[in-house]
């Protein structure tokens, strides 16, 4: 396998591993929310609701470039672009299950910020987007060694 191979083929777990890092980041929030206090709070969740505003663009990127990554070793190994379009392993599933609760997840903190906005009662709907959050984190990092799992299978 040639270095164009190998680079085409790392780019969505480098880019995964990036969201993964600012995922984290984000969930962070959880420990600083309690602890900041006045206008430095308010800047952090500031910060906070600017960066999950970013996450779903950035998880799309992701997504696309692993269906590009398994097109183009599709059509690299002679065998058509639709030979590993479609999941077919434990790998993609927790993509799947992943993109779809990190969606809700990111809708859930959409609705946090419209119900303080609105002054109705938010802290169901935050629990609620604080638990998703830490679920998306354990199947993310499922989904990443399973990944790193696969990528020898292809050398």
């Amino acid at each position: 396998m040639g270095i164009i191979e190998l680079g085409i083929i790392l780019v969505h777990p480098i880019l995964a591993l990036i969201l993964l890092w600012w995922m984290f980041q984000q969930l962070s929030w959880k420990k600083k929310g309690t602890t900041l206090r006045g206008k430095e709070r308010e800047e952090s969740l500031e910060v906070h609701e600017k960066v999950g505003k970013r996450l779903l663009p950035a998880l799309i990127i992701v997504v696309i470039s692993a269906f590009l990554s398994n097109v183009w070793r599709g059509i690299n190994e002679g065998l058509g672009w639709d030979e590993y379009f479609l999941p077919s392993n434990l790998h993609s599933a927790t993509g799947i299950i992943g993109t779809i609760l990190f969606f809700i997840t990111w809708k859930l903190g959409r609705e946090i910020v419209e119900k303080r906005q609105a002054n109705e009662s938010w802290q169901h709907t935050k629990s609620k987007h604080r638990r998703a959050a830490e679920l998306i984190i354990i199947l993310g990092c499922i989904h990443a060694f399973i990944g790193f799992i696969l990528i020898f299978r292809l050398f």
